[in-house]
């Protein structure tokens, strides 16, 4: 598989503070891509930028609420304006609850549902038109969940 294709498109990577997604954030620096990484908290991400050298100025940590429509299209938006748009989405945000069914309440569930469905299907939609509007015919879209 020819990885070069990616070199300078842009990846968009949200839940990217730690875990997968900072994996996956330092993967997709390395390999080259402009890397937007979202999170609530980026303290990490900013510590990543550090340790980065010389693909430090590839990547964008953005601190977002995927809760916010508002702010998700603001990201996308400033992703077209500023650095091209994004080639490869990778929805890596999500919550799971703490309780049982039978002990959960309904706000849980709602917050839950925000982040794991409506989150991504926003990030996607927004994701998707950008794409249409640059003529993008070999972008991506990963959506990753929790079990």
């Amino acid at each position: 598989m020819d990885l070069n294709r990616w070199e300078n498109k842009v990846a968009l990577v949200t839940g990217a503070n730690s875990g997968i997604g900072a994996a996956i954030t330092q993967r997709m620096l390395n390999l080259n891509l402009n890397t937007i990484a979202i999170d609530l908290n980026i303290d990490h991400l900013m510590g990543l930028k550090d340790q980065m050298d010389g693909k430090a100025q590839r990547l964008y940590p953005m601190q977002a609420n995927l809760c916010n429509e508002e702010e998700i299209q603001r990201i996308f938006q400033w992703a077209e304006e500023t650095i091209g748009g994004i080639d490869i989405l990778i929805n890596n945000a999500g919550v799971s609850g703490q309780k049982s069914l039978l002990e959960g309440s309904a706000e849980e569930w709602r917050h839950i549902l925000d982040v794991n469905v409506v989150a991504l299907s926003v990030c996607t939609r927004e994701a998707v038109k950008s794409m249409e509007r640059r003529n993008v015919t070999d972008g991506h879209i990963i959506h990753l969940s929790r079990a």
